[in-house]
């Protein structure tokens, strides 16, 4: 199906106006923009092999960590609990933290506190860990994991 001139020209236009938005800011991203399944980044295929993250949160029960439900633990923010982990929950990184965000700290730790006892876990502390998967392609088949980052939240 080919276009005619005027319609070349009005789609061309309608993509001009938000590509001069995002050049004379790069603030004014042009939405809706196209999400590919590797996000932001690019997946790299090796010897018909591919290596990826995973986000692995833990709760202690009985002296040993153990696998949370993340659904359930970060209801309702959805997908985004990978995006907030990367980001330390909110919890303040440094020593100097002004008293709001220390009391949005508390607050957030303790809804954490009772989401953990909530599944049945200490609430004491959260473990965060990522975990990168080597799987064989096309098969789908998990050849190894192992553990990259590990970072506990002392949450009391």
């Amino acid at each position: 199906m080919l276009f005619t001139r005027g319609q070349t020209l009005l789609i061309a236009l309608a993509l001009l106006i938000p590509e001069s938005l995002h050049r004379w800011h790069k603030s004014l991203e042009p939405y809706p923009a196209v999400i590919l399944p590797a996000g932001a980044g690019r997946i790299q295929i090796r010897h018909h092999r591919v290596r990826l993250n995973r986000p692995v949160f833990l709760g202690k029960r009985d002296g040993s960590w153990h696998e949370l439900n993340v659904v359930k633990l970060m209801y309702p923010v959805g997908d985004y609990f990978t995006l907030i982990a990367k980001r330390d929950f909110g919890f303040p990184r440094s020593k100097h933290a002004s008293p709001e965000d220390l009391a949005d700290a508390a607050i957030t730790k303790r809804w954490m506190q009772k989401r953990l006892a909530d599944q049945g876990f200490e609430t004491r502390k959260l473990r965060v860990e990522v975990e990168e998967l080597t799987i064989q392609l096309p098969t789908g088949k998990v050849l190894g994991t192992r553990a990259k980052q590990k970072k506990t939240y002392v949450l009391d």
